[in-house]
């Protein structure tokens, strides 16, 4: 006798349960010392993990003036996605580190439930210190994909409306299929941890 197919909302509630056990939320640990290094260390990793998808994105990334990393949960469940994520902003000029946190609002069809790491890079430094004071994004992407552990894959294209900024994404946990033609984000600095890192 065949068995029935797992539903879409029971595969979703896996989905979230997985990646918010995996800190989607925020960096792991209980004392501030303890989630700066967790921060470092998804950096480190989500950088690693982007690098080995995007050819060549790693020679940019050692040029640009900076980056900045963000692990996100996102739930597309129609017409509109919401995201929100932590991350670190990586000065490469003054090396100066600045936790943040982001939350997004896009429009567009398409449904996923997903974990995801972001890399955008800065060209100049006037770009870095915009972004290390906390401003309003925008931008769009698009995506198919399955990705649960080292099962699946997905494709995916990400873009922001400002010059001089470039998004890069890749999708290691969850499933999507969406095209996010506009979506506004809020980005914010984590002051308990920025006071932490300050010199």
């Amino acid at each position: 006798m065949r068995k029935k197919l797992c539903s879409l909302p029971a595969i979703a509630t896996l989905l979230l349960g997985a990646m918010l056990s995996t800190g989607c939320a925020g960096p792991g640990g209980k004392t501030t010392e303890e989630k700066v290094a967790s921060a470092i260390e998804m950096r480190d990793h989500a950088v690693a993990t982007v690098c080995e998808e995007k050819e060549g994105l790693k020679e940019k990334l050692e040029k640009s003036a900076g980056y900045v990393v963000f692990s996100n949960f996102s739930l597309h469940p129609g017409l509109f996605s919401f995201a929100r994520g932590w991350g670190v902003l990586t000065n490469n000029a003054t090396k100066k580190l600045t936790h943040q946190k982001w939350t997004r609002l896009t429009i567009g069809p398409g449904i996923a439930v997903k974990g995801l790491y972001v890399v955008v890079l800065f060209d100049d430094a006037e770009a870095v210190e915009r972004f290390e004071s906390g401003p309003w994004v925008a931008g769009g992407q698009i995506e198919a994909g399955f990705v649960f552990g080292d099962f699946g894959g997905s494709w995916e294209k990400a873009w922001a409306f400002r010059k001089g900024v470039h998004t890069y994404y890749t999708t290691h946990t969850g499933v999507a299929l969406e095209l996010e033609l506009f979506g506004i984000g809020k980005i914010s600095n984590n002051k308990s941890l920025n006071r932490a890192t300050s010199p």
